[in-house]
């Protein structure tokens, strides 16, 4: 809440990013959407095989839009990775989907070279 209350009195916020998860959360919910950006940011260096679920779950949750394309990005890119953790498993159908969306059309015939 402290990181909140710097942002909205002070302006600049150093957020460290064991917070911003949280400092998302409560951006989201009070309409502060120049700190939601920060968070989003932050949050996107910290995306690495073992996080990108959660903080997908996250951006998801608090309609966190850069961060969401970030994380289904990463996890296209590293789909075999990705898919083989216990937390994909338990993804949402539509999160399910979003990904599939995205991994599409790497896999449709037209996206293999031509021969």
């Amino acid at each position: 809440m402290r990181a909140v209350l710097e942002h909205l009195y002070g302006g600049a916020t150093h957020l460290e990013p064991s917070l911003a998860l949280q400092v998302l959360e409560l951006a989201d919910r009070y309409f502060i959407n120049d700190l939601k950006r920060l968070c989003e940011t932050i949050l996107i260096q910290e995306v690495t095989e073992e996080t990108v679920i959660p903080l997908l779950q996250a951006a998801d949750r608090y309609s966190a839009q850069q961060l969401f394309k970030h994380c289904i990005g990463f996890t296209v890119g590293r789909f075999v990775s990705v898919v083989g953790r216990p937390d994909y498993a338990a993804l949402s159908a539509p999160l399910m989907l979003h990904v599939q969306h995205a991994l599409a059309p790497l896999l449709s015939p037209s996206a293999s070279p031509a021969k």
